[in-house]
């Protein structure tokens, strides 16, 4: 049996939201769907309807589906007599839920369902998270809001040394070049800083801890410049190895001659910070550092919140790496409402099946490792595989 834990996770979700509007609102598809999983014996085609679940909270219930994968991140971790390997419940066990849940939607169906015997029937009363064999832990971590405060100057002199100091503080700074609001943890928040185009003069990576009380002290970074033009820094904040906050990318103008101290603009980034707490950071991250006018790209490999390897890319003969990367965007853009990237008549105008959608992302994941990824960073994927 497959796409147990999806499944499962789902029944359990029913009992904690079934007033929910959101909940109210796919109950029919939701139902819909667990019917077309019960009546399934391929592994394939379980798992097929298991990632429609969770396309359509994805969809229709975003805050529900936050819930879905909290769920499921603790069927994988629980230890429990009634589960199976990685969490996933027996067949009989879920099957028998399925019956439950769906005997009496019939009329929603519009099918009767064949009721099983009595002895496999859970008791009407009981709580799904008992006859999965799981709690779902809600007990959230104390958490603090905290500010950045970050300091860079936006002119800096060929050569001499650039300070750029982050901190946080339980009140917005005005002169902060960032005053992010941060929901934290009373534990450290790692800061990492990345300047393609200057020299680090001290450790790229520094913690500050979140104090209960009080602001945390600020760290400091020093860099040498060493290109006259415009360079970029980005900063990234993480506690237990997922971001907290958007990068923050900031840009430096690097001139010939000696300057006084303006501070440097700063260009906001994209992140759901929220959704990444909700989710177990993953075993890898890839993080990729470009500039616009860069012809190269920096790699960044994490795990658990540690850089394990950098490297520089080849360079672009063509387009930079920044219209490069606007243009894959593009195509995922289409591909995420699955439709075709290529231009036949139009650009996107195919509705592409799953079995397509699968082929073009696994063809542009291929042309991507081909071309852009230098050979110590694929060296390090091939240990890591085994």
């Amino acid at each position: 049996m497959a796409g147990e834990s999806t499944l499962a996770a789902l029944l359990m979700l029913r009992q904690a939201a079934q007033d929910a509007p959101e909940w109210v609102a796919v109950l029919p598809q939701a139902q819909s769907l667990l019917m077309q999983y019960r009546e399934q014996d391929d592994g394939e085609a379980q798992d097929a309807i298991a990632r429609q679940v969770r396309r359509l909270l994805q969809r229709e219930a975003p805050d529900l589906y936050v819930q879905l994968i909290q769920i499921i991140d603790q069927l994988d971790q629980e230890s429990s007599p009634v589960l199976e390997v990685r969490g996933a419940p027996s067949y009989a066990l879920l099957r028998q839920f399925i019956d439950h849940e769906l005997r009496d939607a019939s009329h929603i169906l519009g099918a009767r369902i064949e009721a099983p015997p009595a002895a496999s029937v859970p008791d009407v009363g009981t709580d799904a998270t008992q006859i999965l064999g799981v709690s779902i832990k809600t007990t959230p971590k104390t958490l603090v809001r905290r500010y950045t405060d970050i300091a860079c100057p936006q002119r800096a002199q060929l050569n001499e040394r650039v300070t750029v100091a982050v901190g946080l503080t339980q009140e917005a700074v005005r002169h902060s070049l960032a005053a992010q609001p941060l929901d934290l943890h009373l534990d450290a928040v790692q800061v990492r800083l990345v300047a393609p185009r200057m020299t680090l003069l001290t450790p790229g990576e520094q913690s500050i801890k979140v104090l209960p009380d009080a602001d945390s002290p600020p760290v400091v970074f020093q860099l040498l410049p060493q290109e006259l033009g415009q360079a970029e820094i980005t900063l990234e904040l993480r506690q237990q190895g997922q971001l907290v906050a958007p990068p923050v990318t900031l840009r430096v103008e690097v001139v010939a001659h000696e300057v006084a101290f303006v501070a440097a603009p700063y260009a906001p980034a994209q992140v759901d910070p929220a959704l990444a707490r909700a989710i177990a950071a993953p075993d890898l991250t890839l993080r990729v550092y470009y500039d616009d006018s860069a012809t190269r790209v920096l790699f960044a490999l994490w795990r658990e919140g540690v850089v394990i390897h950098e490297e520089y890319g080849p360079a672009f003969a063509g387009p930079g790496p920044a219209t490069y990367t606007a243009s894959l965007y593009r195509d995922l853009e289409l591909l995420r409402k699955e439709r075709d990237s290529v231009k036949v008549g139009g650009r996107g105008g195919q509705l592409l099946s799953e079995d397509d959608l699968e082929r073009t992302f696994k063809r542009i994941g291929n042309r991507l490792w081909e071309k852009l990824i230098p050979s110590g960073l694929k060296a390090v994927y091939a240990r890591e595989r085994y």
